[in-house]
């Protein structure tokens, strides 16, 4: 079960965390450098599953481990690890294969990636706690 509640609260402040961002900041600013290679409508599908796995993988290396120490430190520190290896393999993978790609792309959205990935841990361990979760459990 605390799987399960720490696995819902960070998916749901993940996404909808990153859904407000992707609409209001990198979305209007990618246009401008990389638009013509941008979809009219995300593919939903891939999406879904960007953000089930990426969850998925928040919880298991962050917020899982941080709530068994009861350590909202912890799951920040872990979380942010997470979020700038995946953010900067994603970005540096696509400044080395998409011509247009530039270094403030690579930047705010890896910056972006650490404090969101970070957040979400730390969120999803309050959460839990504040429900009656926490080691052993």
């Amino acid at each position: 079960m605390t799987l399960a509640v720490l696995f819902g609260i960070v998916l749901v402040v993940f996404v909808l965390c990153d859904l407000i961002w992707l609409s209001n900041v990198t979305t209007p600013a990618f246009k401008k450098e990389v638009g013509s290679i941008l979809r009219q409508t995300p593919d939903a599908a891939s999406a879904i599953a960007f953000y089930l796995m990426y969850a998925a993988g928040i919880v298991a290396f962050a917020a899982y481990p941080a709530l068994q120490s009861e350590s909202l430190v912890e799951a920040a520190i872990r979380g942010a690890a997470i979020g700038f290896f995946a953010y900067m393999t994603y970005e540096l993978t696509n400044m080395a294969t998409i011509e247009g790609w530039k270094w403030h792309m690579v930047f705010s959205d890896t910056a972006w990636g650490v404090f969101l990935t970070a957040v979400a841990a730390m969120v999803g361990v309050l959460g839990a706690m504040t429900l009656g979760f926490g080691p052993g459990d």
